[in-house]
C-alpha cells in the first residue's frame, strides 16, 4: 500500500511547494523573465531562485520556456485542428516523425477515442490548407476530419498553477 500511495498522482504533485508554483506562474505569465526580476518578484535571493529552477528542471516540472506567437503575423492566416485516424499499415511512433518534417503542422496531440492524432495546421490559405491535409493523409492517415479555427482563446493554463486542491 504504501508503494501505491507513494506513486499516487496527489503524491507526485507534492513535488512543488507554494514557492514553485509562484516562481511557475511567474514564467507562464513572462518566459523571458531574468532570475533576478523572478528574485524581486517572488522575494527570494537570486541563488534561491536558480536553485529552485534547476530542481524543477531536473525532475522534469520545467520542461522549458517557449516562444508564443502568432501565425497570422507570418502570413498563416488559415488554422485548421485535423483529426487524423491511421492506416492499419502506419505505426504512430513513424507518422509523429513525419508530422515532424510538414512546414504547416504547429503541433499535434496523440488520442484515445475516434481518432489517433489531432493535428494543429497553420496555412496560408484554403489551396494551402488543402496541400497540408493532403501531405497528412499520404503520410499514412486513413481518414481526416478537418475543422477551422475561428479564434484562439488565450490566458488559459493559468488556474493549473492556483495553490488550491480541485474540488
Amino acid at each position: 500500500m504504501a508503494a501505491e500511495e507513494a506513486e499516487s498522482p496527489a503524491r507526485r504533485a507534492k513535488v512543488v511547494d507554494d514557492v514553485d508554483l509562484r516562481l511557475l506562474r511567474a514564467l507562464w505569465m513572462d518566459g523571458r523573465a531574468r532570475v533576478r526580476e523572478l528574485a524581486r518578484e517572488l522575494a527570494l535571493a537570486d541563488s534561491a531562485v536558480s536553485v529552485r529552477l534547476r530542481r524543477l528542471r531536473e525532475r522534469g516540472v520545467l520542461a522549458g520556456v517557449h516562444a508564443d506567437f502568432d501565425p497570422a503575423l507570418l502570413g498563416l492566416t488559415t488554422q485548421a485542428l485535423v483529426g487524423v485516424r491511421l492506416a492499419p499499415h502506419t505505426s504512430s511512433h513513424v507518422y509523429e516523425g513525419r508530422l515532424r518534417t510538414m512546414r504547416s503542422v504547429l503541433g499535434a496531440v496523440s488520442l484515445v477515442g475516434d481518432y489517433d492524432l489531432e493535428v494543429h495546421l497553420a496555412c496560408r490559405d484554403m489551396v494551402d490548407l488543402e496541400r497540408a491535409v493532403t501531405e497528412l493523409r499520404a503520410a499514412g492517415a486513413e481518414t481526416t476530419h478537418t475543422q477551422l479555427i475561428a479564434r484562439t482563446v488565450v490566458g488559459l493554463g493559468q488556474a493549473l498553477l492556483t495553490e488550491e486542491e480541485p474540488a
